[in-house]
């Protein structure tokens, strides 16, 4: 075995050295012969085969007859590695499409209305689990709230600290109506639960309504625009801001107010649509969102806008990240 451990068909006598040798000396044999079975490059098992009466045979064409044996043996492997890998690779879909439809719940509806706002709504995630977050609820005072933001990273991993930030923002929602202390600790909570790669930016808005204002936080996130009732369009930019989710702990944010009159409606989207680039390298940025939505009417359009000069924008190619847009329009 040792002999045939270099990837040949090793033949008693043709290795001399080998004839020397105790165990098989001592057990009578007159013939002895080693085959390795091989997956691509990789050794999987050896075929040993011997014989203690060699009389009257021929073993001329022996080594290439266990050779064949070998390679038959090296398929069967191969085969049933793959049998192996395909139902492996069927479960694990299976899991990933079950934890889409667990998101899926867990988000709004495309198009809802919710204490005086309605809102469109597209996710469209780069993998089979999301890394964006999207959630319409009411705090503890009955107004409308909206966070949307994208957790650093793809698939499961970031599927998972998504789903546990939106319940804990809702959780927090429900206790009280101070927007910053909301963020402040569900920022600490995620901390316990991450490592230094690990961030999530945010977005969070909660819609006084009554006053025609938006409460918002920008936790390292930054594309909103709000589009106005007569057509206007602004980049909703917070001067305090405050870094992402999950990178430094007790950090005290500060949320700060937009007017948001009837008919003005905000557009969050996460940076899958921002940061896509073209085929010149570039990227999306807020000048083409400036330029899809003038002229929209509605926050059906508006999604329906972003999305087509995204793929305009992008000329074919894949997108990069996943990609939400959400338009939430003052219905009062």
């Amino acid at each position: 075995m040792s002999a045939a451990s270099s990837g040949q068909v090793v033949r008693l006598m043709d290795e001399p050295d080998i004839q020397s040798a105790v165990s098989i000396v001592g057990a009578g044999v007159k013939e002895a012969m080693c085959v390795p079975v091989k997956v691509g490059e990789a050794i999987q098992a050896y075929l040993y085969l011997d014989a203690s009466d060699v009389s009257g045979s021929d073993s001329s064409d022996a080594a290439a007859f266990c050779s064949a044996i070998g390679r038959l043996c090296g398929l069967a492997f191969a085969n049933l590695q793959r049998l192996d890998l395909q139902t492996a690779q069927a479960r694990l879909v299976q899991e990933l499409e079950a934890a889409q439809m667990v998101q899926k719940r867990m988000s709004p509806p495309e198009s809802g209305s919710m204490a005086g706002i309605r809102w469109q709504l597209d996710v469209v995630p780069g993998t089979i689990v999301a890394g964006d977050l999207v959630c319409a609820c009411q705090d503890s005072l009955g107004r409308p709230m909206v966070f949307l933001g994208d957790v650093a990273g793809k698939g499961a991993a970031a599927g998972l600290l998504m789903a546990a930030l939106e319940a804990r923002l809702v959780a927090e929602s429900e206790r009280e109506a101070d927007l910053a202390g909301m963020i402040c600790r569900s920022n600490n909570a995620i901390m316990r639960v991450t490592d230094a790669a690990e961030f999530i930016t945010l977005w969070t808005v909660i819609f006084d309504l009554e006053n025609n204002k938006a409460h918002c936080v920008d936790s390292g996130h930054g594309y909103c625009v709000i589009v106005r009732q007569d057509g206007s369009i602004h980049q909703v930019e917070i001067e305090e801001g405050g870094p992402p989710i999950g990178v430094v702990a007790d950090y005290p944010y500060v949320g700060e107010s937009v007017e948001f009159n009837p008919g003005d409606r905000m557009v969050i989207f996460s940076d899958g649509l921002a940061e896509q680039q073209g085929p010149a390298g570039n990227m999306f940025e807020f000048e083409r969102v400036f330029k899809a939505l003038a002229g929209s009417g509605s926050e059906q359009e508006d999604v329906k806008r972003l999305y087509a000069a995204l793929e305009e924008f992008a000329e074919g190619r894949s997108w990069q990240d996943d990609v939400t847009i959400m338009s939430v329009c003052h219905d009062s």
